[in-house]
């Protein structure tokens, strides 16, 4: 949640609801995204609705959509390439 404030708050997005945040965000450059997410790792966010838990733990534990076909992984050079090509 900070992270995604401090996001908002870069790209001079209102703090005070998450419709205008919302709003905000969507109308952003590409641009102006990456730049205000700046080179750090992406992760999962566990917000309890979307990820009600941590998704490798979901697995481990079978409480997960079982028909529901999923492949998640990063290559050694697709940050470098989204950063260069969008």
């Amino acid at each position: 949640l900070e992270r995604s404030h401090s996001i908002a708050e870069q790209l001079n997005c209102p703090s005070s609801e998450n419709e205008s945040i919302l709003q905000c965000l969507r109308q952003a450059s590409v641009h102006d995204l990456i730049v205000a997410f700046g080179d750090d790792a992406a992760s999962s966010v566990v917000d309890g609705y979307f990820f009600p838990s941590y998704p490798p733990l979901s697995i481990q534990q079978g409480r997960y959509n079982s028909n529901i076909s999923m492949i998640v992984g990063l290559n050694q050079h697709e940050m470098p390439l989204c950063l260069i090509y969008p």
